[in-house]
């Protein structure tokens, strides 16, 4: 649901692999969108899970910026008010790896994060890794 065709080991990158256009990320929208949330939320609450923790506990959730209907629906799924759902990506776009610290910086720097506030973070990418994080943040 989420490859590029040719370009690599595989299918080395040749005249016919760039006619093809097969050298460009292919992907099935509607299927990465259902795997990515159901990924997302479900590490979440294993996670919150570890410690005790229900997703009502968190005081901000920091997602990965790559889409606003993601970011928007995983709130919903964990029944979490917008309020509690930080996103920047219509200031700033997809950033990639950076966009969980440029997200962190600026709810810390608005007052979304506080001290003693109980954050969760999760990152998801490329061949569909991910990784979640609760932080206590500084007191």
């Amino acid at each position: 649901i989420l490859m590029i065709k040719g370009g690599g080991t595989r299918k080395p990158l040749s005249d016919q692999v760039v006619a093809d256009k097969e050298h460009l990320i292919f992907m099935e929208g509607r299927s990465v969108f259902k795997v990515a949330v159901n990924t997302v939320v479900n590490s979440l609450l294993e996670t919150l899970g570890k410690i005790g923790k229900v997703p009502d506990d968190i005081d901000q959730l920091v997602l990965h910026q790559a889409n606003s209907r993601i970011i928007q629906y995983v709130g919903e799924k964990l029944g979490l008010p917008d309020s509690k759902v930080f996103s920047n990506i219509a200031t700033y776009g997809n950033t990639s790896a950076a966009s969980i610290p440029i997200a962190i910086d600026e709810a810390v720097e608005c007052g979304r994060i506080r001290p003693g506030d109980l954050v969760a973070t999760i990152g998801f990418g490329a061949g569909f890794t991910w990784a979640t994080n609760i932080i206590r943040w500084g007191v």
